[in-house]
């Protein structure tokens, strides 16, 4: 199991207006090279978009942000355990060969839809094209530049840079023409603003993410070495030599004293309230080491 990472748009490679079936992928795709197939153990794509919108799943998924080993697909050599990868029917001129973007409307449609979603769900995996991780025309279309074109808002307008000198150029020196000077510069100044402080949340939000993800693995490994320390200890409980073994007596001494360093709030209520009778203090003097078992 891994964390997703990629989803990868991907063209079945067929003429222009050509129908394909699920069947005919898993054909493709699974059957025996002395069949014309490729010999997969499994498809290439979780889910397909066909002529007409409609989008069939084609391996199971559970929708979460791990890829499970039964959902991976073949899409991309050395991509597939952390990716996942979704096809369109088409990708290819009339003659079969020539790459082309045949996306029909529905299909152009269908395809937003399905990225705006899966953008909304997991923020932090890339879309990609198959292009992009091998040397290959899939799936015909330039997939980071078609993302800017309809995922992102069009500005239409001239540039406010370009606003701010007509204004100062048409309107006389004066109060009013510094009212809509001041005016412009505010509104391009919090849009600069805006800007700086989305990208600088984007990158909090990356590393909080990939630092997550650090202490999730680690976490992982301690639980494996506790395990391991449990595992042991259970198999040392029937050794005839443990009651005299070393290492029950290390675990059986008390916990070692709390040496973590306080916070300030801690130290300030310890500065208000020396005498704590919830934890009584020891006497200076007593330097005799823990209890050993008991005979």
């Amino acid at each position: 199991m891994a964390q997703l990472k990629y989803l990868v748009l991907h063209c079945t490679a067929t003429p222009e207006g050509r129908a394909v079936t699920s069947d005919e992928i898993r054909r493709w795709h699974t059957a025996p090279p002395s069949q014309g197939g490729r010999g997969w153990k499994q498809v290439g794509y979780t889910d397909m978009i066909h002529l007409d919108g409609r989008v069939e799943r084609l391996v199971k998924n559970n929708e979460d942000a791990q890829v499970d080993p039964w959902e991976v697909t073949n899409g991309a050599a050395g991509y597939n355990s952390f990716s996942r990868h979704v096809v369109y029917v088409g990708g290819c001129a009339r003659d079969g060969k020539t790459p082309k973007d045949t996306r029909t409307p529905l299909q152009l449609e269908a395809m937003k839809k399905y990225v705006l979603d899966f953008h909304s769900r997991y923020p932090s995996v890339k879309i990609i094209g198959h292009n992009q991780v091998a040397q290959k025309a899939c799936p015909s279309f330039d997939v980071p530049k078609w993302l800017r074109s309809r995922h992102q808002p069009i500005n239409h307008s001239p540039p406010m840079d370009q606003l701010l000198t007509l204004l100062q150029w048409l309107v006389p020196a004066g109060g009013m023409g510094a009212i809509l000077g001041w005016l412009t510069n505010s509104r391009l100044r919090a849009t600069r603003t805006a800007k700086e402080v989305h990208d600088t949340y984007k990158q909090m939000y990356d590393d909080l993410h990939e630092q997550l993800l650090t202490l999730s693995n680690e976490n992982k490994h301690i639980r494996a070495d506790f395990s391991r320390l449990e595992r042991a200890v259970a198999m040392g409980a029937t050794c005839r030599l443990w009651p005299q073994c070393p290492i029950r007596r290390e675990l059986q001494r008390p916990p070692l004293p709390d040496v973590s360093v306080p916070s300030p709030r801690q130290r300030q209520r310890k500065g208000r309230d020396p005498t704590d009778a919830r934890s009584p203090a020891r006497d200076e003097g007593d330097t005799s080491p823990p209890p050993l078992d008991p005979p």
